[in-house]
């Protein structure tokens, strides 16, 4: 075809998308597009791209989404911990929850602390204000952090690998 995409390009996408309820339509073209079809494809989901952009965008949102299913596993393992406990209500108000045999209460005070960090890391990474807690230090008394969201990522990962371990260590299955 050659030149400039036209804005009709971008209307015609925009149905389309709207049609089959996709999140969103992607252009693509490395001769570039008209000013309309850039004014037309910001009035909609639509994205106008070249092929460089397509790649920092698919691995902005690959990050993202190892993120987002990350944050989901961190959310599941602390829910997973309140099976190890046996609760019952002593008054109408109160309640009392005691380990299971063999649960091991401070590894579970451990790793809730350093789940409560990552999901402090993820809500900074959502208001994008570095540096991204992922861990404590040695000490246990710092958060340990990332300033590059996909170094987050992978140490993110790596914690809750060592907090999954710790749990199981506790009693979760």
């Amino acid at each position: 075809m050659g030149g400039l995409f036209l804005s009709y390009f971008v209307l015609a996408l925009r149905t389309i998308v709207e049609d089959i309820g996709a999140d969103r339509g992607i252009l693509i073209s490395n001769a570039g597009f008209q000013s309309g079809a850039i004014r037309a494809a910001d009035k909609a989901n639509i994205t106008v791209t070249d092929l460089d952009g397509l790649e920092k965008t698919a691995k902005e949102d690959l990050i993202y989404f190892v993120l987002r299913h990350l944050e989901i596993k961190v959310v599941e393992l602390k829910n997973a911990f309140y099976d190890l406990y046996t609760s019952k209500q002593v008054s109408p108000h109160h309640w009392v929850s005691t380990p299971n045999p063999g649960v091991d209460t401070n590894a579970i005070v451990h790793t809730t602390a350093n789940l409560a960090v990552l999901e402090f890391g993820f809500d900074r990474i959502r208001l994008n204000k570095p540096p991204y807690p992922v861990k404590f230090d040695n000490t246990g008394q710092k958060k340990s952090g990332c300033k590059n969201i996909r170094r987050v990522c992978h140490a993110s990962i790596r914690s809750y690998q060592r907090r999954r371990n710790d749990a199981h260590v506790t009693g979760y299955p």
